[in-house]
């Protein structure tokens, strides 16, 4: 069964920018979320609502080959907006992309996706993994060879 959004940790980074949020107010203004916690949920969601989920279901079942044609198809797929046969954003998309852009200074992705897997370890009870590192990526190393 799976779980509820709101059962599902954060890490201690997002979990100060989740109570921030939650604030409804400061001297009259509204606390509105930034483009890094924009980017943040959409990792997870992509996790943990199903994106994953098809990917590994791809890869299991029709093996890493065909998870790799997947993914060039994903790569031609979102490489030109502007030409038919492609990702069209909508206007939500394109103004939360102007939102990523305007923070992408104060978020490390690779950073935010390691605490992410710490996370997923210390919930299968390792608590002293060092989780996922880029530079020891499996698909990385492929690519640098």
């Amino acid at each position: 069964m799976t779980e509820k959004k709101t059962d599902y940790k954060l890490t201690p980074f997002w979990k100060e920018i989740a109570e921030i949020v939650k604030t409804p107010s400061y001297k009259g203004e509204e606390i509105k979320s930034n483009g890094d916690f924009i980017l943040y949920r959409k990792i997870i969601t992509f996790l943990y609502r199903g994106s994953a989920g098809t990917l590994f279901e791809i890869k299991q079942a029709l093996g890493e080959e065909k998870l790799k044609s997947f993914f060039d198809y994903l790569n031609f797929y979102l490489s030109n907006a502007e030409t038919p046969g492609h990702y069209y954003p909508s206007k939500l998309v394109n103004k939360q992309i102007r939102e990523i852009k305007q923070t992408r200074e104060l978020f490390d992705l690779n950073d935010t996706l390691n605490q992410i897997s710490k996370v997923e370890f210390e919930k299968h009870g390792d608590k002293s993994a060092k989780g996922w590192l880029p530079n020891e990526s499996p698909r990385k190393k492929k690519l640098v060879k």
